[in-house]
């Protein structure tokens, strides 16, 4: 694959240029300016004669021996492999989910049914109802639950359908945040946003793990109240599940009109700790 970059868009690291070689203005001084452009110029050199991604470029941006990290978002790698366990854990969340909705159905094949014809917010409706006739031990955890299921819900609605609106190679530069853009249900030329560092990605990732084996714990116990306190396995060995602590409650993101401002809820305590 073959580069042919002859000029830079305009960027803002701290100084004024434009393209290599341009205008560069205060505060840095006569031998800092040449040496910036010094160094954009010697990048212009070498983008236009790259065979590949694994020259000076790709090294730096941590793609040497691999171009496909060099296109897809060089500067913010931490954060879109936070986004990738993020979406697999929501699986597993909602998978926690449905096991616990056809079981308190008292039927599992209708349970299954139901849950199949609804969307989310229709499925904690329905479950939140459903859960008036459970045992008083078990329902304040079970409506816990499809709490933090909700706003985990909610979370991963606004990352995986965001935009990456900071990740251009050189847009990014000097950032450690990814700024996420949703358009308005309104209007889609028009965005909200919220900006968030690599571990506030990772906190959402492990809550939605955490209740995903909060979530689990709990089916295993109402599975057991079926068979007097106890589930026999295929392998003839058996376990007594007790109720589960609560996790801790869940972040929820919050968008906001202004790109700069990060609006991320403050971690939540739960009883349990």
């Amino acid at each position: 694959m073959r580069f042919t970059i002859l000029r830079c868009p305009d960027v803002n690291l701290g100084m004024s240029f434009k393209g290599f070689g341009g205008d560069l203005s205060a505060p840095f001084s006569i031998a800092s300016k040449r040496s910036f452009a010094s160094f954009f110029e010697y990048f212009s050199e070498s983008f236009a004669m790259a065979e590949t991604s694994t020259g000076l470029w790709g090294a730096i941006m941590g793609g040497a021996g691999d171009d496909w990290y060099f296109r897809h978002y060089p500067n913010h790698r931490d954060h879109m492999q936070a986004l990738g366990v993020i979406a697999a854990n929501y699986n597993d969340l909602e998978g926690a989910f449905y096991r616990l909705f056809f079981i308190i159905m008292h039927n599992v094949n209708v349970g299954k049914l139901v849950f199949a014809k609804l969307n989310n917010a229709e499925r904690m409706s329905v479950a939140r109802k459903a859960a008036e006739i459970e045992p008083a031990v078990f329902r304040p955890l079970f409506e816990y639950f499809i709490a933090g299921f909700g706003v985990a819900t909610e979370n991963r609605n606004i990352l995986m359908h965001s935009k990456a609106h900071n990740a251009g190679a050189l847009a990014s530069l000097g950032q450690s945040h990814l700024t996420f853009a949703k358009s308005t249900k309104a209007d889609m030329d028009e965005n909200n946003f919220v900006s968030l560092e690599v571990q506030e990605l990772r906190d959402i990732a492990d809550d939605m793990a955490n209740f995903s084996v909060f979530g689990f714990d709990l089916f295993l116990w109402r599975v057991a109240l079926i068979t007097k306190g106890t589930i026999t396995w295929g392998d003839g060995k058996t376990t007594t599940p007790t109720l589960p602590e609560k996790p801790r409650e869940p972040r929820k993101l919050t968008l906001s009109a202004q790109e700069a401002q990060i609006t991320v809820s403050p971690p939540q305590q739960s009883s349990a700790e």
